[in-house]
């Protein structure tokens, strides 16, 4: 059900916002790590 309030609307806009840092933030972590292991000899 989606929300009604422009209070609830805001939060939810911020929860899912903060799941798409979150995600994004672990794939760069992953990348980083990556080039780490590509870097070492």
């Amino acid at each position: 059900m989606a929300p009604t309030t422009k209070e609830a609307q805001r939060a939810q806009l911020h929860k899912t916002m903060r799941r798409i840092v979150n995600d994004l933030r672990v794939c760069v972590d992953g990348w980083a790590i990556v080039a780490d292991l590509e870097v070492t000899p």
